[in-house]
């Protein structure tokens, strides 16, 4: 449903985070560099989320992952993508 692209573990590489509604996860593919990337790992997130962002909710450097679901709950993974 969305997308966010962010350095979620600092190493200069852009990383991808998709919002999974059918599954009520979220994704996170770490960038390997040259346009490929590592395998995806799922976070168990509430509501069917249908929008994400990256955002810094508690560092000043390293981006956290919000996510709404359709059902007006909403999940903030601190750090947790790493």
């Amino acid at each position: 449903m969305s997308l966010a692209v962010a350095d979620f573990n600092l190493d200069g590489i852009p990383d991808i985070a998709s919002a999974n509604i059918m599954a009520n996860s979220a994704s996170v593919l770490q960038g390997a560099g040259g346009g490929a990337f590592h395998a995806e790992t799922l976070y168990d997130v509430a509501g069917q989320p249908a929008a994400l962002v990256a955002a810094r909710v508690l560092s000043a450097q390293q981006p956290d992952l919000v996510v709404a679901g359709q059902v007006g709950r909403v999940s903030v993974l601190i750090n947790a993508t790493r």
